[in-house]
């Protein structure tokens, strides 16, 4: 037991009472069912090294039922946990599950536009912070160890037919099955916290109903199975172009809450099976936090002038030059990816991407560091999708269309992903 170091956790429940609206891609209808499906939680843990010679240091890892953070109301929260608690932004990670079915976080559009999500805004980042007030209060010593398992539900979703990429099961492409599991035991023995990693979109369903899909179902399985108040947390890795093999006839179909449970029930049983097997302990080292900016410069720019010859299209060139028309300064030459790195203990350190990271970048990174490093989408708000050179050369949704979808001037540049590499050896190697 490391006694200098100190972990608290608190499990808040973000399930609006209230009318809300689901995030953009999953519109929740009017004769939506009032009960959920799955509830909604923002689960917090909150670490405390401490030293004769130093005050203490803390890092945080917050992990809601949501799409993802959008950027401005992470830099409301990082000030409320600073003005608070004195935490420093870089050592605070704010990960959205990714789960499509929950209420909108925030317009991508930025603070002017948030008013439609105004009520569910205030529930979240209220009960982020009271989780972290609740966290600092049951600080307890614990001890850490990590174990591996493997879970194959996740399919690779872009598949080349008769020369095109499309959204499809594709067999040879590459995925993350390893499911990394972190716990925290406390003086007796019994769990305090456990992190599970792994790497798939949870889009199972698109029932009309709030759902804290196969994450929910199998955190709350493992929280059953221990009891004592132990808190689970699900951590997204880089799953961009990696979703849940609900597949009839070589296509993906929109499953029900059958599906849900199943996907959660595997991942659950595994999660279980790692824990009753001889895991390895972790030694706590003074915490690093530190984070880096890359620059991701878009393939070019479009004109007003060009905008405007299609401003009257009634497809999606026509949507496109509106939205770059109506925000002008959307139309730019770059966007910044930033990248956060929290290292708790010798073997278990993250790092945090505010983007839908695809797959690929998440193995790079574990075969790079050899599997210390858990990569993490859609953390520390939210850029779009991230993909690699050959995707960028191949198009298709997470590579061209969604670039245009989403009213950005262009696909990146092919030199991203040399620059992500890169960025991301230099910041954990610091």
């Amino acid at each position: 037991m490391d006694t200098n170091v100190l972990l608290g956790t608190a499990k808040m429940d973000i399930t609006p009472t209230f009318p809300a609206e689901l995030q953009p891609a999953h519109p929740l209808r009017q004769d939506a069912a009032s009960e959920s499906v799955r509830r909604l939680y923002a689960r917090v843990a909150v670490f405390q090294y401490t030293s004769k010679r130093s005050r203490p240091q803390y890092a945080v890892v917050v992990s809601a039922d949501i799409i993802y953070f959008v950027d401005q109301r992470i830099d409301s929260l990082r000030k409320q946990l600073l003005e608070q608690w004195g935490i420093p932004g870089e050592a605070i990670v704010f990960q959205g599950t990714h789960t499509h079915s929950a209420p909108c976080p925030g317009s991508r559009f930025g603070e002017a536009f948030d008013g439609p999500y105004r009520t569910f805004i205030e529930l979240l980042e209220t009960s982020i912070v009271q989780g972290v007030e609740r966290a600092i209060a049951n600080l307890e010593p614990v001890a850490a160890e990590r174990g591996s398992g493997s879970c194959g539900f996740a399919t690779n979703r872009r598949k080349r037919e008769d020369g095109k990429i499309v959204m499809a099961p594709c067999d040879e492409g590459p995925t993350d099955p390893e499911v990394t599991v972190i716990r925290f035991r406390k003086r007796d023995g019994r769990e305090k916290c456990v992190f599970i990693h792994y790497a798939c979109h949870p889009t199972t369903t698109y029932d009309n109903a709030f759902s804290s899909e196969f994450p929910g179902v199998a955190v709350e399985q493992v929280e059953a199975a221990l009891g004592h108040d132990a808190t689970v947390f699900y951590l997204q890795g880089c799953c961009g172009d990696i979703r849940p093999a609900v597949v009839r006839d070589g296509r993906y179909y929109a499953g029900s809450n059958l599906e849900v449970s199943r996907y959660g029930c595997e991942l659950a049983a595994t999660v279980l099976g790692v824990l009753v097997s001889r895991m390895e302990p972790l030694r706590f080292v003074p915490f690093e936090c530190r984070s880096a900016q890359v620059r991701l410069p878009f393939l070019s720019q479009p004109s007003a002038d060009e905008l405007e010859k299609h401003r009257d299209k009634s497809d999606g060139l026509g949507t496109w030059s509106r939205m770059l028309l109506d925000h002008p300064d959307r139309n730019v030459p770059y966007e910044l990816l930033w990248i956060g790195y929290i290292r708790l203990a010798d073997g278990l350190a993250f790092l945090a991407m505010n983007g839908e990271v695809v797959v690929e970048y998440g193995l790079y990174t574990k075969r790079v560091f050899g599997g210390k490093v858990l990569p993490m989408g859609y953390s520390n708000g939210h850029t779009t999708y991230i993909p690699t050179a050959a995707q960028l050369k191949e198009g298709g949704f997470e590579a061209h269309d969604v670039f245009y979808a989403s009213g950005r001037p262009s696909p990146y540049d092919l030199s991203i992903e040399q620059a992500i590499k890169e960025a991301i050896v230099r910041l954990v190697q610091q």
